[in-house]
């Protein structure tokens, strides 16, 4: 059902439900969210940041690192 929604659409909608994820503490569901927005806006360097607080929330100093190291790239 999602396969027709415009990119604009599905970012907002992504994004949203990331917020309201991390606010829940769903921090798998948030990553889940960020790595679609990801994929939808791969030079959005908040996205990856978004991403990085996430799975350091989770635990995942190595994973947070990956997507900080991706932002970098993101904004040379």
């Amino acid at each position: 059902a999602m396969a027709n929604v415009p990119a604009n659409e599905m970012t907002l909608f992504l994004s949203r439900q990331a917020e309201i994820a991390f606010q829940a503490n769903d921090f798998a569901k948030a990553e889940r969210a960020f790595l679609r927005l990801q994929e939808l806006n791969p030079n959005d360097q908040r996205i990856a940041n978004n991403l990085a607080i996430v799975r350091a929330r989770m635990g995942n100093s190595a994973g947070a690192l990956q997507a900080l190291q991706q932002a970098v790239q993101t904004a040379e």
